[in-house]
């Protein structure tokens, strides 16, 4: 299994970053939703990186990214160039779980991706260009849905999420066997055309409808827990920084510093440092 640390620098501050702008290049300085939020402080940083099994002292390789979809890319190159295999187990650290809560991409995913063969699922619609032009709606995939598109792909076996104090119960119910939320478990559901055909609002007429999946793609291991209380002594394979401009302020790009000494940016993807 090919164990990934997945940071997002908006773990770090104060408070989890909501109603965020859409443009990805627009910094969370000024949001007046978040009058009060701040970069944690060097000690509570180097806390969690040493609880995450990492030294300063022998500081490991990252891949360092400006926006959290270009993990899905990265791997996707990966996959296919046969530098890794997709049996990936995923420690997600970030104030939000990157799951498709609050967009339509579960819908298109149940409507469309999940009735195609895994290995041909690898190229889903898309939101933005790689310049983060927007290109396509709420289906597409994005900062905020990528982690849902790599369980589309059954790459992921095992998911952990470590999630901010302020964090609600972002991860959609349509994740968990018969739409209830299980301890330990995810698995996709895949619906007949007939019975999709019979819904519009898909998350919430399943639901209501109580209609009943005809298969499920393969289990994921699943667990989430407070950053405060996570501790590892796992060797990661891959560790990727992501610094969210949009989630996260100026100042919590000064955290880069304290990061460099635990991660050392082995590749820097976009211009960040």
């Amino acid at each position: 299994m090919v164990k990934i640390l997945d940071i997002d620098m908006d773990l770090f501050q104060s408070e989890r970053a909501l109603h965020c702008p859409s443009n990805k290049n627009v910094r969370l300085d000024g949001n007046q939703t978040h009058p009060f939020i701040k970069p944690w402080s060097q000690e509570k940083l180097d806390d969690f990186l040493k609880r995450c099994g990492l030294c300063s002292k022998n500081p490991s390789k990252g891949i360092y990214i400006k926006n959290h979809d270009e993990v899905f890319f990265i791997l996707r190159k990966m996959i296919l160039n046969k530098e890794i295999k997709p049996v990936l187990e995923i420690y997600h650290a970030d104030a939000h779980a990157d799951l498709g809560c609050g967009d339509a991409s579960s819908t298109y995913i149940m409507n469309e991706l999940i009735q195609l063969p895994a290995q041909k699922r690898i190229y889903p619609k898309l939101r933005f260009e790689e310049n983060n032009s927007k290109i396509g709606d709420l289906e597409g995939l994005s900062e905020g849905n990528y982690l849902l598109f790599m369980l589309a792909c059954t790459w992921i076996k095992k998911l952990i999420y470590i999630h901010h104090k302020d964090c609600f119960d972002d991860i959609p119910f349509t994740l968990f066997p018969g739409k209830v939320p299980k301890k330990g478990i995810i698995k996709l559901p895949i619906y007949n055309k007939i019975q999709l055909d019979s819904v519009q609002n898909l998350a919430v007429k399943l639901i209501r409808n109580n209609i009943e999946a005809v298969k499920y793609d393969p289990e994921v291991k699943f667990e989430r827990i407070l950053n405060d209380q996570f501790y590892t002594d796992t060797k990661f394979d891959l560790i990727f920084v992501c610094q969210s401009p949009t989630y996260t302020l100026t100042k919590t790009d000064e955290l880069f510093d304290i990061i460099k000494k635990y991660i050392f940016p082995d590749k820097v993807l976009s211009s960040i440092l």
